[in-house]
């Protein structure tokens, strides 16, 4: 549920209630409204953690093959960046 729906829903039901104090079929529905709700965030946080923790794992195996390969073509004395090794001259 969007924040937008949400907030109509949570007006809409503090309104009734305010109305009808005494309707304990309002009050449950507020409470239900604010369970989902809750439910909702806490599951869009542990994806987020977890998309998150992925690309952090995918950055840091990329960063290692980067690292792979510069310290292979150096080996081999590949041009780096445009340049020859220097080669101690």
């Amino acid at each position: 549920m969007n924040q937008w729906d949400f907030n109509n829903c949570r007006l809409f039901l503090e309104e009734m209630i305010r109305a009808n104090p005494e309707n304990r079929d309002l009050i449950g529905a507020y409470q239900k409204l604010i369970e989902k709700k809750a439910d909702f965030e806490i599951s869009f946080l542990k994806a987020d953690a977890d998309l998150r923790s992925e690309w952090e794992k995918n950055q840091t195996e990329r960063m290692k093959a980067e690292a792979d390969v510069r310290k292979k073509s150096i080996e081999k004395g590949a041009p780096q960046n445009g340049y020859l090794p220097n080669n101690g001259i």
